[in-house]
């Protein structure tokens, strides 16, 4: 297989797709292809949208990628625009790893679709912020799959998980990609097992494109490197024990979701899983290694602070409106979620008292913990100000004193989002990936750890 052929064919892509423009062209591939390509439906989500499966060659070994587990995360499902085509019009592919494809543009198409808003541009932090859409955690595909560890008991999969793990079940991979991405920072991995032969391949790759890997703060502390921006894939187990250590009380009462895709998939077939997070925004302190002014812990309690300030706003306009929420608002579900869940006792307690952090931070610690902890903060005070727009647009005649507060949270919201973005544009000297480049990382991850999967299968 040549990989770098394979790249060499990506499209300059200037937008994402949404949701209908990924069902007709699964549609369409079908059509075409009908020799080798079945689309067939695994369930449907919560609003009844059909989620999609594109399923690819005769092989005797199956390969599971799926696209926005995290809605918010489109970069896998125009990788897998790319990837089906590819694979239904040159057959070698798939006849000469001896692999069929089952491919999923879009696990999440409830949520994809409340994303809309930005996938066509323009690519900048404000115009992500104001359209972007995260489910609460008890509401994401990836992260409620049936899951027990202690104390800890879940059992409420999601229609969309539920589909997605009977799929899993009947298949059986012997590698699952599920396809993530970062907002901002630089590109990092998640794999089930250590594969060295393969990071020097993405090194180069990452650096030929002109992005940075993420060299800052991991994203959980209890993240384990492999090597440089390659992790061991975290499960709910280590999030689990985290809690446990560092918080002091019953996790199951902090841990408001159930197991990932990864702990499901390691009790089904053991699958080798892989996560390649490549972000829309970098800047290249987040893979400066040089000493910064700050120590570490000072760096993280710094973060601790930005997280708690706006977890504490999302929580007293949450408060405001709660009484005027019709049921269905997911996007009010989230910020009361998230703005609950934030507490960040364990992220102190770890930066106190972990040896790790007595000593100077790098730039790109420094840089994670005091701006990339501020940008993803803000998402929530965007889903804060839809939450409340939503609400006025489905009710024009609200009683006077129901639009008065929505309109008051939603205006707080915009200026608190807006000052966030407008001082994140001033402080840093951000850049826009291209999205060609993003498809090509994330495809080039996937191709070379699949090479070095089959050949141990």
């Amino acid at each position: 297989m040549d990989v770098r052929s394979i790249l060499s064919e990506v499209p300059d892509y200037q937008s994402f797709f949404t949701m209908d423009e990924m069902d007709r062209s699964s549609h369409q591939l079908a059509q075409e292809y009908p020799e080798t390509v079945e689309l067939f439906e695994i369930g449907r989500s919560r609003r009844g949208h059909p989620i999609n499966c594109l399923k690819i060659g005769h092989g005797s070994r199956n390969v599971l990628a799926f696209a926005s587990p995290h809605p918010n995360e489109p970069i896998g499902s125009t990788m897998l625009e790319f990837l089906t085509r590819k694979i239904a019009s040159d057959p070698k592919l798939w006849k000469d790893l001896d692999v069929t494809w089952y491919c999923i543009k879009s696990v999440d198409p409830d949520g994809t679709k409340l994303n809309e808003g930005w996938f066509k541009g323009p690519y900048n932090i404000l115009n992500y912020a104001r359209n972007f859409f995260r489910p609460a955690g008890f509401e994401q595909v990836e992260w409620t799959f049936p899951f027990e560890y202690k104390t800890l008991k879940w059992d409420k999969p999601i229609p969309e998980t539920a589909a997605l793990a009977a799929l899993i079940r009947e298949i059986k991979p012997v590698f699952m990609y599920s396809l993530h991405n970062a907002g901002f920072g630089g590109v990092y991995w998640y794999i089930s097992e250590d594969m060295p032969e393969v990071y020097p391949k993405l090194w180069a790759l990452v650096d030929e494109l002109g992005l940075p890997l993420r060299l800052g703060e991991p994203e959980m502390p209890y993240a384990k490197a492999f090597a440089k921006a390659v992790y061991r894939q975290s499960s709910t187990k280590d999030n689990y024990e985290y809690v446990a250590k560092f918080q002091k009380k019953d996790p199951a009462l902090v841990i408001k979701h159930g197991g990932g895709s990864f702990d499901f998939v390691k009790e089904v077939c053991d699958a080798f899983t892989l996560v390649c997070e490549a972000p829309y925004f970098f800047n290249t302190d987040i893979a400066n290694l040089s000493d910064s002014d700050m120590l570490r812990s000072e760096a993280v309690l710094v973060s601790c602070d930005i997280s708690d300030e706006f977890n504490d706003f999302c929580r007293e306009h949450v408060q405001r409106m709660e009484r005027y929420v019709t049921p269905g608002n997911s996007l009010f579900t989230a910020v009361k979620a998230f703005s609950q869940a934030g507490s960040s006792e364990s992220k102190r307690n770890w930066a106190m008292t972990s040896p790790e952090c007595q000593r100077m931070a790098t730039v790109a610690e420094k840089f994670t913990n005091l701006y990339s902890t501020r940008f993803y903060s803000a998402l929530s005070v965007g889903m804060l100000m839809r939450s409340a727009q939503r609400e006025l647009c489905e009710d024009p005649d609200a009683p006077e004193d129901k639009a008065e507060t929505l309109k008051q949270v939603r205006d707080l919201a915009w200026d608190k989002l807006k000052a966030t973005c407008e001082f994140l544009e001033r402080e840093i000297d951000y850049q826009v990936v291209p999205i060609r480049k993003l498809v090509t990382i994330q495809l080039a991850s996937g191709l070379y750890y699949l090479h070095e999967v089959l050949k141990k299968s």
